[in-house]
């Protein structure tokens, strides 16, 4: 057989088996992207987007054709998206990945959404920004619960301080935590503080 012929089936060979582990790269990226629990997204450094992944439906309820277009038109007008647009700007400018960051958006149906963004810039074969890759998930529950949870700790420490009872916190093993106003004055001290460090004194470990 002539070399020539031989030596040129074994390019397309290494050619073809090449595009298969590209294809199945690509294959094995895809599904993890479509089974996230996250919204992949692309946008240009016009702020456009150019890819949204299927998770857009659940998270915001628009198809992936209905996001293409300015991602900012989502936003509501709370101040924080102000701060996400610049960090934003500042990762095309630069070309440097900025710490995740908060959004809050609209949904369809109307509904205020707070997203965690967390996004890198687009290079193309030189080096220059051509857009953004980044990933935004619904954390709307979790802010919500730490919210409520900052507002419960709030109630009890006005409680706390402000009773007229003696009140106190202790550990299991009945170290003196905390004690209220209260509770100092009726045993003679102007404050817990001052209360707290003669305990400090009088009972080793007591704190």
């Amino acid at each position: 057989m002539d070399p020539g012929i031989r030596g040129f089936l074994a390019d397309m060979t290494r050619e073809k088996e090449t595009r298969e582990i590209i294809r199945e790269r690509e294959e094995r990226i895809r599904t993890i992207i479509e089974h996230s629990n996250e919204l992949f997204y692309v946008h240009d450094t016009k702020h456009r987007f150019t890819y949204v992944s299927p998770q857009c439906k659940t998270i915001l309820g628009y198809t992936p054709e209905e996001m293409i277009g300015e991602w900012m038109e989502l936003l509501t007008d709370h101040p924080m998206n102000r701060e996400g647009i610049q960090i934003t700007e500042d990762a095309i400018r630069s070309g440097e990945r900025r710490l995740p960051y908060l959004l809050e958006c609209r949904r369809k149906d109307g509904q205020p959404i707070l997203l965690e963004i967390d996004e890198s810039p687009l290079k193309d074969t030189k080096g220059a920004v051509v857009g953004i890759v980044g990933a935004a998930r619904d954390v709307t529950a979790r802010k919500r619960s730490e919210e409520a949870l900052r507002t419960t700790e709030r109630e009890y420490r006005s409680i706390f301080e402000n009773a007229t009872e003696g009140m106190y916190q202790t550990t299991e093993e009945g170290s003196f935590i905390s004690v209220n106003p209260a509770f100092a004055r009726i045993y003679g001290y102007d404050s817990p503080d001052e209360l707290i460090a003669t305990l400090r004194i009088l009972v080793p470990g007591s704190t």
